[in-house]
């Protein structure tokens, strides 16, 4: 658990800017994608499906905990929204 920590402070300490206020959960994703125009197209066990309309897609995984941070950015950038 303490590598966790150690690797999580390390992480927001080399971030810039906005990156800093990036969201650490699904729910705080599912949040900023549906605030941003994208609603729910259907749901496959824990992978929830998401579109604009203006052809952004992305899917968010419900898992427990917090989501790594390649996922995250991928998430975000398949959004529009970095």
């Amino acid at each position: 658990m303490r590598v966790d920590l150690l690797t999580h402070m390390m992480y927001y300490n080399n971030c810039k800017g906005d990156e800093q206020d990036m969201p650490t959960t699904a729910r705080k994703i599912e949040k900023l994608v549906l605030k941003n125009g994208f609603h729910l197209t259907h749901q496959t066990g824990s992978h929830r499906h998401y579109t604009d309309g203006k052809g952004h897609y992305v899917i968010i995984p419900f898992h427990p905990g917090d989501m790594p941070i390649g996922t995250e950015k991928s998430i975000l950038k398949q959004a529009g929204l970095k």
